[in-house]
């Protein structure tokens, strides 16, 4: 049986450069990852389809369209309204080896809640598969509290091993569409 919804969502992919966006973004829509790192220039956009749940049980088809930002957080102030209008989703990512990168998601959400408002949301710490490498680990006490701070899911996550990403985006998935039939259901799927 087709699901008797579909949704359409833009998801943007924040935070600084080199922490994994466009990795995680590859390992979920193509499941393929490459240790070339290449800047993002502007913005990508990838789709993906999901599948979620709506309140009262059926299934619904969630098409989501991936915005991976460039990381340069220098250049928020000039590409924010372009690149966050319109979001329904976010996943703030920061890089497990660098906890810089942590710190600065605030920059990164304050600017997507100006714009976007406040929407369903998810926090990756990437390259997990780098955890035995890491002479100082995140405190997962701190990003705990953080999420909760500002309302996210929270996942260790590895682009490269594929740990957690398909499960961080079908969750979201699963929060925008609970978000979007809670407003106005859309009208049937056909």
């Amino acid at each position: 049986m087709p699901p008797a919804y579909q949704i359409k969502a833009k998801v943007v992919m924040v935070g600084d450069a080199a922490v994994g966006k466009t990795s995680l973004v590859r390992r979920f829509v193509h499941d393929q990852f490459s240790d070339t790192y290449a800047v993002t220039l502007g913005a990508k956009v990838l789709a993906r389809d999901t599948l979620a749940l709506s309140p009262d049980g059926q299934e619904v088809a969630v098409r989501l369209a991936i915005w991976d930002i460039m990381g340069e957080s220098s250049l928020l102030d000039e590409v924010s309204e372009t690149f966050f209008h319109g979001a329904q989703g976010v996943v703030a990512v920061c890089d497990l080896t660098r906890y810089s990168t942590f710190e600065r998601l605030p920059l990164w959400l304050r600017h997507v809640n100006q714009v976007a408002g406040s929407v369903p949301m998810a926090l990756a710490v990437n390259k997990s598969d780098l955890q035995q490498e890491v002479l100082v680990l995140y405190d997962d006490y701190r990003v705990q509290q953080f999420a909760e701070e500002v309302g996210a899911r929270w996942y260790m996550t590895s682009a490269k091993t594929g740990e957690n990403v398909a499960d961080l985006f079908s969750t979201l998935g699963q929060d925008i569409t609970a978000r979007a039939l809670s407003t106005a259901p859309p009208p049937e799927f056909r």
